[in-house]
């Protein structure tokens, strides 16, 4: 359990940082629709797929990584805060 924040360095390279040795992110990259300036980026800059999600967060601020039985309650409480939740992905 833990959170990430995503800054420079995309979701992989900030949130393999909390994951314990031998474990990583398996991401659903669909999994949410990326804001319109990151679209832009990429079609304007020539920007690799791969650069992209390296670099930027795409939209995604957080990354709570729970245990898979909790993820209803943290959803819940996500809610109840006015906060909107992707489930991105899993750990592997």
């Amino acid at each position: 359990n833990g959170f990430s924040h995503i800054t420079g360095g995309g979701m992989v390279g900030n949130t393999k940082r909390i994951l314990p040795k031998g474990l990583a992110l398996d991401i659903n990259w669909d999994a949410w629709e990326r804001p319109a300036i990151y679209k832009l980026i990429q079609e304007i800059g020539n920007v690799p797929e791969e650069d992209m999600q390296a670099t930027f967060n795409l939209g995604i601020g957080l990354i709570c990584v729970v245990a898979a039985n909790e993820i209803d309650a943290v959803k819940a409480k996500a809610a109840e805060l006015g906060e909107e939740v992707f489930e991105v992905g899993k750990v592997v």
